[in-house]
């Protein structure tokens, strides 16, 4: 692998927006700024509209949308993490991917997802063959069933959409 500069590896930070509020991804921003990085933030971009499965800010807060795009601005990459911090619908996960573009100017180039219905790929769908029994063995099954994005017909499928829109 070719990396930039002639370097020989790299580094790189995708923090998710679960338990972050303004104040402190304001701080933890501004240190990673003064170091000389530039990660990767995700964001949710719509409010939550059911029981949220994690605190922590979206889009809709027009402050923390703000902070965002001020991040954007001094270099640092806005991912997507999902719609909100709830399991959603395809129509609400389109909505979302429209939302994130207005605010951001372009579609996500990077996402991760992880609990909720309609992660893509995820739980035992992200490996196959041996590795998948013994992932469901060391999961004693929990994540079976769980998640459904990369799943044709089901409410909260979206591959087809991640696909087009998401790199």
């Amino acid at each position: 692998m070719t990396w930039p500069n002639g370097r020989q590896f790299a580094f790189t930070i995708f923090d998710d927006p679960d338990s972050q509020d303004e104040k402190v991804s304001r701080l933890v921003y501004e240190f990673l700024g003064d170091l000389g990085l530039r990660t990767t933030k995700a964001v949710w971009p719509l409010a939550p509209t059911r029981e949220p499965n994690s605190p922590g800010e979206t889009c809709a807060n027009p402050a923390f949308l703000r902070h965002c795009q001020e991040l954007q601005e001094r270099g640092f990459e806005i991912a997507f993490h999902n719609a909100t911090c709830h399991s959603t619908t395809r129509a609400e996960t389109i909505e979302a991917l429209d939302r994130f573009r207005d605010y951001f100017g372009h579609d996500p180039v990077t996402m991760a997802n992880h609990y909720n219905e309609e992660a893509v790929y995820w739980g035992p769908a992200r490996v196959s063959g041996l590795a998948r029994l013994l992932y469901q063995g060391a999961m004693f099954g929990r994540t079976s069933g769980r998640f459904f994005g990369h799943v044709p017909g089901h409410p909260t499928f979206w591959g087809d959409v991640c696909r087009r829109r998401i790199g």
